[in-house]
């Protein structure tokens, strides 16, 4: 039992730390919705995140094969940060996304959180072959991803000056997903 233990806590803080930018990418993508909606929007994502990781840790051994996933995350994040520099040096203010609305909002957050999870399910998988050890310590980390967004948002708010160096960190993961796909094929 302290071995289980021991196994889920180390899974939960593996998860957290593999998905620390994940957290960061949650809380822009919600900062885009009214005040009211950005946490409602990431109680939807964290629903919806939870089943994703249960239905994923259940097919990881066939998750590899859909690299397409990644490639279509690694070019969203990209496009992301590619269009809030171009809307930024035009002299526009970057204006939030007010035409994708909160269900579009809540897709983007799962579609991310099943981009990220892929990478964190297979490290897990590395780790034990215990399912109920990889749940259970999967889903602790995607609720303390969660929290973190959450006070990201409003860190985001109140120091706007992070938020280029945020799409720089968006940008980043987004070429390194890409290079991974790349690498992986040779």
């Amino acid at each position: 039992m302290i071995t289980f233990g021991l196994t889920v806590l180390s899974l939960a803080v593996l998860e957290t730390v593999l998905s620390i930018d994940n957290a960061l990418i949650l809380a822009l993508l919600a900062s885009e919705l009214k005040p009211a909606d950005q946490k409602k929007a990431l109680r939807y994502g964290l629903m919806g995140a939870i089943v994703l990781r249960l239905v994923a840790v259940f097919f990881a051994t066939r998750l590899v094969r859909y690299a397409w996933v990644k490639v279509l995350g690694g070019t969203y994040l990209l496009w992301l940060a590619i269009r809030y520099f171009i809307k930024r040096g035009s002299g526009d203010a970057p204006k939030k996304r007010a035409h994708s609305g909160f269900w579009m909002t809540v897709f983007w957050i799962e579609f991310t959180d099943l981009v990220f999870a892929v990478d964190s399910i297979l490290a897990a998988v590395a780790l034990t072959s215990d399912y109920w050890a990889i749940v259970i310590g999967g889903f602790l980390g995607v609720v303390m991803i969660r929290f973190a967004a959450g006070l990201l948002v409003g860190v985001l708010k109140r120091h706007r000056w992070l938020e280029p160096a945020a799409y720089l960190l968006v940008a980043g993961v987004g070429i390194k997903v890409l290079y991974e796909m790349v690498y992986s094929f040779k």
